[in-house]
């Protein structure tokens, strides 16, 4: 894993006090793929507060709950069990760049991605890492 990707416990990244962070999440489901804000995927409590994630961890096949700063990646491994990997643009180091591509999605909007790039034993530039940046 690289310095700017963790490995973190899946129970407690997938809760709703934790995915409220983030702006957008991309739902791949086994019925569906979706692109939302993350507040249409939380259901609060009384007071207005994140209580409870709104989708079945079950039915879940990948999730990138992402924001400007960082990406959190819940993926099925090979066991499919439910993993978690947090990407963070602080923790990168100076050994590397980045680079927002931007595509079309078919509802109109614009999805960025983020690419970490890092030079080779070359001297040329190579993508390590991509992740969802955010939505315009």
């Amino acid at each position: 894993m690289s310095e700017f990707a963790k490995k973190v416990d899946v129970a407690s990244a997938l809760t709703a006090r934790e995915v409220c962070k983030y702006d957008y999440v991309i739902l791949n489901m086994m019925s569906s793929l979706e692109l939302m804000p993350v507040s249409d995927v939380l259901k609060t409590d009384a007071d207005g507060n994140p209580a409870q994630l709104y989708f079945d961890p079950e039915e879940l096949l990948e999730a990138r709950f992402f924001s400007d700063e960082a990406e959190l990646h819940v993926f099925r491994d090979s066991e499919d069990n439910l993993s978690a990997v947090l990407v963070r643009d602080e923790f990168l180091n100076d050994e590397y760049e980045t680079c927002d591509v931007r595509y079309q999605t078919q509802s109109g909007k614009t999805l960025v991605v983020r690419e970490y790039l890092k030079a080779d034993e070359d001297g040329q530039m190579c993508a390590v890492l991509t992740r969802a940046a955010g939505i315009e």
